[in-house]
């Protein structure tokens, strides 16, 4: 069994089909990404952090959805 069907979820609909619900978290933040020079996402630490302990915990992907800024956030190290 591929590990991803483990994770999902199947339900029937109101006509009896078989639909399969996805478990992903989708993370959304408010928080502006910048590029470096070399087109790598530079973010803060405790931000990346943060996703990479959610990643641990969630037993299905994790995505994030982040805009891109153009400004660094002056309280913010902005190191990945």
């Amino acid at each position: 069994m591929d590990p991803q069907e483990s994770r999902d979820t199947i339900h029937d609909d109101c006509a009896g089909a078989k639909i399969k619900i996805a478990r992903r978290l989708l993370i959304l933040t408010a928080l502006p990404a910048l590029r470096n020079d070399e087109g790598h996402w530079l973010l803060p630490t405790k931000f990346v952090t943060g996703v990479k302990e959610y990643a641990q915990r969630w037993s299905s992907p994790v995505a994030v959805g982040i805009e891109e800024g153009t400004l660094p956030s002056a309280n913010l190290d902005n190191q990945y």
